[in-house]
C-alpha cells in the first residue's frame, strides 16, 4: 500500500498539484483497534494500512475518487450511522435490490463500510459480510436512490492500484473550478 500511495502522490504533484495536500496525516493504529472494538469489525489490512499513511482527505475538500472524497475516520464513522440509522427504520425497499453476485442481496447491509462520499449519499464501500462468492473487504457501489450494487474492486488495494491505472492513463477529467474528478464515460 506505501507503494500505491507513493506512485498516487506522485502523479498527483505532477498533474494535480493542489491535490496533494488534500490528503491528511495517517492515524495511529491504537485509532484503528479503537474503532474496530467500538463497532465490533475487523477491517482489511490493505484499508488500514492506507488510514496509516493518510486518513482520508481533509472534510468538505476536493472529491479524489469518482465517487467523492476519500472520508477520514470520522466521516467514515458519521456516514456509516446514517447508513445504519435509515437500515433500522427500515427506509429500504429491499425487494428493489439488484446486487452483483458476491454481494448480499439487500438494499443496505450493517457491514458495508462507506469509505468515500460524493455529498449526495452515494459511495464507494467496504463489504465485509459478501456472499460466498463475494471476497471480504471487497469494493461495492452504494447508491441512495437506485438499488444497483456493483463489485468495483476484490478488494481496497486493487482498487487503489485500478484507480492510479485509469489517474494515469487519462479516464478522468479534472475540473480545476469545481474541483473534482470525473471519469470520462467510455
Amino acid at each position: 500500500m506505501e507503494n500505491i500511495v507513493q506512485e498516487l502522490s506522485q502523479w498527483l504533484s505532477e498533474h494535480i498539484s493542489d491535490l496533494v495536500d488534500t490528503l491528511q496525516e495517517g492515524i495511529s493504529e491504537s485509532e484503528i483497534n479503537n474503532f474496530e472494538s467500538q463497532y465490533n469489525i475487523t477491517l482489511p489490512e490493505d484499508f488500514k494500512a492506507f488510514y496509516l499513511l493518510h486518513n482520508g482527505q481533509k472534510s468538505g475538500d476536493f472529491g479524489l475518487t469518482d465517487m467523492g472524497e476519500i472520508l477520514n475516520l470520522q466521516g467514515i464513522e458519521r456516514e456509516w450511522n446514517i447508513w445504519k440509522k435509515l437500515r433500522e427504520d427500515s427506509i429500504f425497499p429491499d425487494s428493489s435490490a439488484k446486487c452483483d453476485n458476491g454481494i448480499q442481496q439487500t438494499w443496505y447491509d450493517k457491514l458495508w463500510i462507506p469509505f468515500t462520499a460524493d455529498g449526495n449519499g452515494n459511495h464507494y464501500c467496504l463489504d465485509l459480510n459478501p456472499t460466498e462468492e463475494g471476497t471480504f473487504g471487497q469494493v461495492i457501489s452504494l447508491w441512495t436512490d437506485y438499488g444497483n450494487r456493483n463489485i468495483i474492486a476484490p478488494s481496497f488495494q486493487a482498487f487503489m492500484e485500478q484507480y492510479l491505472a485509469d489517474l494515469k492513463a487519462g479516464k478522468f477529467n479534472y475540473d480545476s473550478e469545481l474541483t473534482f474528478l470525473e471519469r470520462i464515460p467510455q
